[in-house]
């Protein structure tokens, strides 16, 4: 599907920014939600993972890593769009949205490192939460072989 050029809408620069900033406020609303979920599977694992047996283990860890990479992927996706919307709006705009912090970045330099670091941010919090998983069942094993 071929993205639209701003050019061919009739928005106004003030209808452009409002879009970007809505982009925005979802983007960070996505990723509270994500970080929500991961510490609190993080808090379950630290409060229960020893107490679950091989099976639930594996059904909780299924359901929560198809959930994580789906919000994943809906973050990178949202952050590739506010970085893609403000290279269009300073191509097009020029100085009228100036103001505007990722109009200037997109004029400045590479705008596509936004999206891929959000994407390496989650990507290493989803794997630390599995890691700490594993770590705190394998403690609880060690811990009940040596009593």
């Amino acid at each position: 599907m071929r993205v639209p050029n701003l050019s061919e809408s009739p928005l106004t620069e003030f209808e452009y920014a409002t879009l970007f900033f809505q982009i925005i406020e979802t983007a960070n609303s996505v990723t509270a939600n994500f970080l929500t979920v991961v510490f609190a599977v993080i808090a379950v694992s630290y409060f229960v993972a020893d107490k679950l047996d091989r099976t639930a283990s594996i059904l909780l860890l299924f359901v929560y890593s198809l959930y994580c990479f789906g919000i994943i992927r809906e973050i990178f996706f949202l952050y590739s769009d506010m970085a893609r919307l403000g290279s269009e709006m300073a191509q097009l705009t020029g100085e009228s949205l100036s103001w505007l912090g990722m109009t200037q970045a997109a004029t400045e330099g590479p705008q596509l490192v936004i999206p891929y670091s959000a994407l390496a941010m989650t990507l290493l919090a989803y794997l630390g939460s599995l890691l700490f998983f594993y770590r705190v069942r394998r403690g609880a094993g060690k811990s009940t072989e040596t009593s």
